[in-house]
């Protein structure tokens, strides 16, 4: 689904009032997108579902902003069965050291 300037804006804002940082919010754009409705002031209108859909199929990426910030990495994530913070803190590891302080192949 493609949106016109207005409409992106207007998501980002609404997302903006739910918590996420203008960043977060831009990385979980694509996935709140799809079944996305729009008034005729192109305000989105069944957000509230988009963002349940979402967390269902990606896990709680509204909760906090941290983790993944990109559809990309929030996809792969769920690819690998890891959470977004899982997988952001993975995202770090350069040694053994790293791997290990992060317990290993353990889920976190």
């Amino acid at each position: 689904m493609l949106l016109s300037d207005t409409q992106q804006a207007n998501l980002l804002s609404a997302l903006g009032e739910r918590g996420l940082s203008s960043g977060k919010a831009r990385g979980v754009m694509p996935l709140v997108t799809p079944g996305l409705e729009f008034d005729a002031s192109d305000v989105p209108t069944n957000l509230d579902g988009a963002v349940d859909a979402a967390k269902l199929a990606y896990g709680d990426i509204f909760g906090r902003d941290t983790g993944p910030s990109t559809a990309d990495e929030l996809q792969a994530a769920k690819d690998a069965g890891m959470t977004p913070e899982r997988y952001e803190a993975l995202k770090g590891v350069r040694n053994i050291t790293d791997w290990n302080a992060l317990g290993g192949g353990a889920a976190a």
